[in-house]
């Protein structure tokens, strides 16, 4: 219960409310050690993130995109 309320939470904090996003860290934190918490928001919130860009790929700037992602996947991986 304490991962969905996380996940939804990070989903709020996505596209609305952006305080929501620090609420979410103390409850994953409860539901699991600090270091899987921190692994499993980072997931969260790169699925937002993918998701956003699939919904809007139309519109977005894909010369940008491909110029950031090199630096991003050596920073997330």
């Amino acid at each position: 219960m304490l991962v969905i309320s996380s996940a939804l939470l990070v989903g709020f904090a996505k596209t609305s409310i952006g305080g929501l996003g620090v609420m979410a860290i103390p409850l994953m934190a409860m539901a699991f050690p600090v270091k899987e918490s921190t692994g499993a928001l980072l997931i969260f919130l790169i699925m937002g993130d993918s998701l956003a860009v699939f919904l809007y790929r139309k519109s977005c700037d894909w010369k940008i995109i491909l110029k950031i992602f090199p630096l991003t996947a050596v920073g997330v991986g």
